[in-house]
C-alpha cells in the first residue's frame, strides 16, 4: 500500500461527511495523523484552513486536535479536508470520474476502514443512500430523499428545464396515472415532486427507482 494525501472536494466530499455521520470514534491507529480541515461558514467569508488531527468524528461534527488544542466543527462548514489515504481511495476517485458510483462507493468504503477503523454497520445504509441518490440524478432529478417509507424525487426548479417539454416527462406523468396507488406528484414553491409510497427500506427504494428508470428515461 502506497499511502497518500489527497484532498476530498464535490460528490467525494458528501459521500464522505454521509458515511461518517453516525459516528465514528477514531482507533488508535489512526492518532496521531497529520490532517487539513478547510471551513467555510458563509460563501461569501474567506476559507478558514486548520491543520492537526482529526480524533473524533460523531454525528453533525468533528474534532481536530491541533497543537494540543482541540475544537469541534460542524460538518455543514467543512468543504474540503485532506488525510492520509491508502490505495483503496485513488481506485475510488477513478471509478467515481469514470461514470461508475457503485464501484467507488466500495473503494472508498474500503478506504474509510483502512483510514479510521472499522464503519459501524449502520453506515450500509448510507451507502445505499449515496447509490440511491447518484442514480436519481443520472436520470435527472435534482435531489431525492427517502423518510418515513416515502421516497420523493424532485424534479428540477426552474419550470423552463427542457426535462418538462420532454416525450419521457410526457410518458411519466402517464405511468404516474396508471399506477396511483404507488405514485403521487406534488407542486410546491420550489419544485414538482413525484412521490413513492410506501417504500419499506432502503432496498425497496433502490427496486422502485431501478423499475422507473427502466419504464421512463427522465434526463433534463
Amino acid at each position: 500500500m502506497n499511502p497518500t494525501t489527497a484532498p476530498i472536494t464535490g460528490l467525494q466530499m458528501r459521500l464522505i461527511i454521509a458515511i461518517l455521520f453516525l459516528g465514528l470514534n477514531l482507533p488508535a491507529s489512526a492518532i496521531g495523523q497529520t490532517d487539513t480541515v478547510v471551513t467555510q461558514r458563509k460563501s461569501d467569508a474567506p476559507p478558514v484552513t486548520r491543520k492537526g488531527t482529526i480524533t473524533q468524528w460523531i454525528g453533525d461534527s468533528l474534532t481536530i486536535n491541533s497543537k494540543g488544542v482541540e475544537r469541534e466543527i460542524d460538518n455543514d462548514t467543512i468543504i474540503k479536508f485532506e488525510t492520509v489515504w491508502g490505495d483503496n481511495y485513488n481506485q475510488g476517485v477513478q471509478e467515481l470520474e469514470s461514470g461508475n458510483p457503485s464501484f467507488a462507493i466500495v473503494q472508498f468504503e474500503e478506504a474509510l476502514i483502512d483510514r479510521f477503523g472499522l464503519v459501524p454497520f449502520e453506515t450500509k445504509e448510507l451507502f445505499k443512500t449515496m447509490e440511491l441518490k447518484w442514480l436519481g440524478m443520472e436520470m435527472g432529478f435534482e435531489k431525492i430523499t427517502f423518510r418515513k417509507k416515502a421516497l420523493r424525487l424532485y424534479f428540477p426548479g426552474d419550470e423552463n428545464a427542457p426535462v418538462f417539454q420532454s416525450k419521457a416527462f410526457e410518458q411519466l406523468m402517464q405511468y404516474v396515472l396508471n399506477n396511483p396507488s404507488k405514485f403521487s406528484m406534488k407542486q410546491t414553491a420550489k419544485a414538482l415532486i413525484l412521490t413513492i409510497n410506501p417504500v419499506q427500506n432502503m432496498a425497496e427504494a433502490m427496486d422502485m427507482l431501478s423499475q422507473l428508470g427502466e419504464n421512463i428515461e427522465v434526463k433534463s
